[in-house]
């Protein structure tokens, strides 16, 4: 459903709820971690200004798992002149400054 419209909010939502709920694990599995940004990829690349794949990607990397850290930055720097990648990439590096000074 995704593939065919990446623009559709409620198939990206749907997706945070069903892997919260029956696949918690799936966060930690490298394979899906890079299919998942692999289309999460396409579909910032088809609308950078789309804010449906913004809101999942946020989602993603939130998650408790030690594979996303490295996969923060790998969107934006591809692609400079979006507002939701400045605003991603402020939101993650100062989370990281607030971890790093927990620790």
């Amino acid at each position: 459903m995704i593939e065919k419209n990446f623009s559709n909010f409620s198939a990206w939502h749907h997706r945070t709820k069903v892997i919260n709920n029956f696949y918690p694990d799936l966060v930690d599995d490298e394979q899906f971690l890079v299919q998942e940004l692999s289309m999460l990829h396409n579909a910032i690349y088809t609308d950078p200004s789309d804010q449906s794949p913004w809101i999942y990607y946020s989602w993603l990397l939130s998650q408790p798992s030690h594979l996303t850290k490295p996969h923060i930055f790998s969107i934006s720097s591809r692609i400079i002149d979006s507002k939701c990648i400045i605003l991603m990439t402020i939101k993650y590096a100062h989370a990281d400054m607030e971890h790093e000074i927990r620790v």
